[in-house]
């Protein structure tokens, strides 16, 4: 089953709350709570994992995740104990990034979500492709809202491929008001680039550390302010 890291990461310590309770109330026997426990440890690393890539701020709260180490129905007491830890921990933070998230839209969310889970997956190609479609799906909204016109003059239907984005922006910097911070200039090209490789047959193959990184990048540019789609600009009232 797939897994919704973005809401959970925004909502990690009810998420944590409601688990110990469920932990706390249901009884299981020796080889169902080994198999259980071991699954339940992977699905919150998982999520811990993805909190420190949107904020390396979080990294202390995978720390007790190395002490959960279940094997008796004694560990229970342990693992609400991490549990407890880990959602005392997140609840004294407060971090821009994290709100950034709520910036994403669903779009970008999704293939975020479904990047991670191909990467935790070890689908590295998979991975690559939805990070390329999150950045592009970024890209297209603060071009089209800083200068649709722009973006039409150059294909009236609209249609662009992450590519075709970062050359319209390149070579219409200022028709786009260079919204775009120039550290992020090269990253475009790059991404696009390993996702033809990762979306066609070139012989090239992308392993974890690249895709990691692809990843990583990607979620920056998400969760960089100065990234932010500008304002939809609402229809004037008219005067009465």
């Amino acid at each position: 089953m797939k897994r919704n890291y973005i809401d959970v990461v925004l909502h990690l310590d009810k998420w944590l709350s409601t688990l110990i309770k469920e932990i706390n109330s249901e009884e299981y026997e020796s080889i169902t709570y080994y198999r259980y426990y071991w699954s339940l440890r992977n699905s919150v690393g998982s999520y811990l994992d993805f909190l420190t890539r949107v904020d390396e701020g979080f990294e202390h709260t995978k720390d007790p995740i190395h002490k959960w180490a279940p094997k008796t129905p004694h560990y229970r007491g342990l693992l609400q104990e991490i549990l407890g830890e880990i959602e005392e921990e997140y609840s004294k933070i407060t971090s821009f990034k994290l709100e950034q998230l709520k910036v994403c839209t669903s779009e970008e969310s999704e293939r975020i979500n479904e990047s991670f889970h191909c990467l935790m997956e070890g689908c590295c190609w998979s991975a690559v492709i939805n990070s390329a479609v999150a950045l592009e799906s970024r890209l297209f909204l603060i071009l089209k809202r800083r200068s649709k016109k722009t973006l039409e003059s150059i294909n009236p239907r609209l249609r662009f491929t992450l590519g075709q984005l970062a050359d319209a922006y390149l070579k219409n910097k200022s028709a786009f008001k260079n919204c775009i911070p120039p550290y992020y200039e090269h990253l475009l090209k790059l991404v696009n680039q390993y996702r033809i490789f990762s979306a066609h047959p070139k012989r090239f193959n992308v392993d974890r550390k690249t895709a990691d990184g692809i990843f990583n990048f990607t979620l920056d540019f998400l969760l960089d302010k100065e990234c932010e789609p500008p304002k939809k600009k609402g229809r004037k009232k008219k005067s009465p």
